[in-house]
């Protein structure tokens, strides 16, 4: 029986009781749906785990077991910040290994990776700087600094994903525009837009999964819009065109071949990490442009609508995640910083 301790942790801005008393009186944790469901398919059989969650409570309940192997799930490096702390002493006290140490999920942040891709060959991100400007000189400034050229995507660095808050900059006339923004002390990205239609005018979205010592495809989203956040938002002027649409998103699955992404397991050595989505789009020589990285994706997150994946594409993700599990427990412990 291989034994998980999952760690998972609440953004910084929700203040919330994390633990309860049941019926009997006995003290759990509440349970949340929105932690990555990586753990439930494995066979219970083999495997057990247990989550631990970071945040808000003042005394978390204490842990009685000893895993095999810990799967940090906390992968926001900006909006959980305090949680991420949490992980990291845990990792530091600990000589468990780690799937995901904690202390490398801030090479995830924006400006870090981009300096992370710059060398690499075959995959290239637009550059982008991490600023806190209290005004709209400060933003102005750090654009000239940085030999930054419009347009540019300007956006708050912790925003919720599902209410993303941000303003393509095509002009220093349009500065002003960015009033919107709360210039308070708080982190924001510029990063160069890059629009990155095809020939035939639409967007495409790609996503693939390193898990471990594999690569997959997770999913292709097409639209007429740069930004796509799913399926029914980015199909919604597509349907004239969605018989031809559906059948390239889905071609995506079968026609796959991890040779031809070799850059995506050099990513992964050079970030420490091992589980995330690559969100990116390909160029015209079909070398990666990568847009950011997710430790905490998932084919079950509702991005892609019911259905696109099939028994095949399920269980062949379940399967790498459990040979990563198992190849993790297999390597020395050793403690992380």
């Amino acid at each position: 029986m291989t034994t998980i301790l999952q760690l998972a942790g609440l953004p910084d801005s929700d203040e919330i009781v994390l633990e309860t008393t049941d019926e009997t009186g006995t003290r759990r944790f509440l349970d949340f749906n929105w932690i990555p469901p990586l753990l439930e398919p494995l066979d219970p059989s083999r495997f057990r785990y247990l989550k631990l969650l970071y945040g808000g409570a003042a005394n978390p309940i204490s842990v009685n077991i000893r895993p095999d192997v810990v799967y940090n799930s906390i992968g926001d490096p900006e909006r959980c910040i305090r949680a991420l702390d949490h992980a990291q002493h845990a990792a530091r006290s600990n000589s468990y290994p780690f799937i995901n140490p904690p202390a490398n999920i801030s090479r995830i942040r924006a400006d870090r990776l981009c300096e992370t891709v710059t060398p690499l060959k075959g995959i290239t991100m637009p550059k982008t700087v991490r600023l806190t400007p209290h005004s709209l000189a400060d933003v102005r400034n750090a654009l000239e600094a940085h030999n930054l050229n419009l347009p540019v995507l300007f956006k708050e660095a912790a925003a919720d994903p599902e209410r993303p808050n941000h303003y393509i900059l095509e002009t220093l006339d349009d500065l002003h525009a960015l009033e919107r923004f709360a210039f308070d002390g708080r982190a924001y990205y510029a990063s160069a837009f890059t629009d990155y239609r095809s020939a035939d005018g639409l967007y495409r979205l790609y996503r693939f999964y390193v898990i471990g010592d594999t690569v997959l495809p997770g999913h292709l989203i097409l639209s007429d819009r740069w930004h796509i956040q799913n399926d029914k938002e980015a199909h919604r002027g597509l349907k004239l065109r969605m018989t031809a649409v559906l059948k390239e998103e889905k071609d995506f699955l079968k026609n796959f071949r991890k040779k031809k992404f070799p850059v995506l397991q050099t990513l992964r050595n050079q970030l420490g990490l091992d589980f995330f989505a690559a969100e990116c789009t390909l160029d015209k020589k079909g070398e990666l442009i990568l847009f950011g990285v997710n430790c905490g994706a998932h084919y079950a997150d509702a991005v892609k609508e019911k259905g696109y994946f099939g028994a095949k594409e399920i269980n062949r993700f379940n399967e790498a995640v459990e040979k990563m599990l198992l190849d993790k427990c297999t390597m020395k412990a050793s403690p992380h910083a």
